[in-house]
């Protein structure tokens, strides 16, 4: 019998996101611990080191261009694989478009199609489904002057638009082989477009993800100083995605936390690159700079959860941050970014310290004071929480093996029969 094709993509792997890059590898985890001889491809646009650090085959990322480069190979890789996995982040409200059309692509070509783990917003990223300023928006405006703004034709634009995806979404959603959410708010989003049956619900399988001690080698002199230098360390990620409004006030919060509570704040990039940019910004504003270091030089997801678990309490706007500090059970402050972080703090019995549009400062100093001083309540309870998690994904790693089992049953009758496993 011929070994298992397996090809993964959907989101943009290799640009620089580490949340993303956990996924990643805790994905081709999971594959080779249900098939250890299962040939893996990533569609990823680190077409150099993702062979390297996973020992994958790869393929050009595409969807994420506008003159559709890769298409081709993303088309030629499909026709060699069995099964097709869509995973990662909040990739069916963030670019579902992209997601969606590689799942028709794999559907048209017989492919069996999972959608893996994967969450939604409750809203929809505007950068595709608000009518931005342009042609169109300038002639709705001024339709709505004309009629003396008796009827909203920029919002029934959005609106229609909005349907045609959620449209979209029951016809290929359908017609998967398999649909995981990675938590039940996601679960409760996609089944506004009335799907004909509930996904499974499992957890992000980066709450798997093994920690590496932060060590000379892996982080340098530097870092490895400031660490000893400060017993009490805050680690923070503000993401330049969605970078706080409230910049200013931010730079002076942390000023005084610094000085009154003597912290070392620690500034976790989880894009090093976009990430590192906004908070090398925030911190060249600080008065108290010099308790404070910006960790560079190590993108590994396992080396950044190892560093993660080395604060005290971590502030992020970011969610993998937040799931690197539960793993082991480091308290953690979240801050609103769409619905993802708030439905992950939920299952912690946590709310949002606001949004990155409007901070609450007061909520986030109570929760960091409270995280540091009721640190074993907090272990406690996010020990519970995760192992919760483990037992949900175990359930969606289930059923990702019967997929598995059934694409080679089929494939040794000579048929394809879609297995339409889903929840209950």
């Amino acid at each position: 019998m011929s070994r298992l094709n397996v090809l993964l993509g959907g989101v943009p792997f290799g640009c620089n996101n580490i949340g993303d890059e956990a996924i990643l590898s805790q994905v081709v985890r999971i594959v080779r611990d249900i098939r250890p001889d299962a040939d893996i491809t990533v569609c990823t646009n680190d077409i150099t080191g993702t062979p390297k650090t996973l020992g994958v085959s790869v393929c050009p990322l595409h969807g994420f261009y506008p003159d559709a480069s890769h298409q081709k190979e993303f088309i030629e890789a499909l026709k060699n694989t069995d099964v097709y996995i869509w995973s990662g982040a909040t990739g069916l409200s963030d670019y579902p478009e992209v997601g969606l059309n590689s799942l028709m692509e794999a559907q048209r070509l017989n492919v069996k199609t999972v959608i893996f783990c994967t969450g939604m917003n409750d809203t929809l990223n505007p950068a595709h489904f608000t009518l931005g300023r342009g042609i169109k928006h300038r002639f709705f405006t001024l339709m709505n002057i004309l009629i003396f703004s008796k009827i909203d034709f920029i919002k029934i634009y959005e609106l229609q638009k909005e349907q045609r995806l959620r449209d979209n979404i029951k016809r290929v959603l359908d017609s998967c082989d398999l649909v995981v959410n990675r938590d039940s708010s996601s679960r409760e989003q996609v089944m506004r477009s009335a799907l004909l049956s509930k996904p499974l619900v499992a957890a992000d399988p980066v709450i798997r993800l093994g920690l590496e001690d932060p060590t000379v080698e892996s982080w340098g002199v530097s870092l490895m100083t400031f660490l000893e230098r400060h017993p009490q360390r805050v680690g923070i990620c503000l993401s330049s995605q969605q970078a706080p409004k409230q910049l200013e006030e931010m730079v002076q919060w942390l000023d005084r936390v610094i000085s009154e509570r003597n912290l070392g704040i620690v500034f976790i990039p989880m894009n090093p690159i976009t990430d590192y940019q906004l908070m090398n910004t925030l911190r060249d504003r600080l008065v108290n700079k010099e308790a404070t270091i910006i960790a560079t030089g190590n993108d590994r997801p396992e080396a950044v959860a190892g560093l993660a678990s080395k604060m005290d309490v971590i502030i992020s706007s970011r969610l993998h941050l937040l799931i690197f500090a539960s793993i082991s059970a480091t308290p953690c402050v979240g801050i609103g970014r769409g619905s993802k972080i708030g439905n992950f703090l939920s299952e912690f019995g946590q709310d949002t310290a606001g949004t990155t549009d409007d901070i609450s400062f007061e909520h986030m100093e109570k929760a960091l004071v409270h995280a540091m001083k009721s640190t074993e309540s907090f272990q406690l309870r996010s020990v519970s929480t995760r192992k919760k998690m483990l037992q949900r994904l175990n359930i969606g790693v289930n059923a990702l093996s019967e997929v598995f089992n059934a694409c080679e049953t089929e494939r040794e009758n000579g048929m394809y029969v879609g297995s339409g496993i889903r929840g209950q």
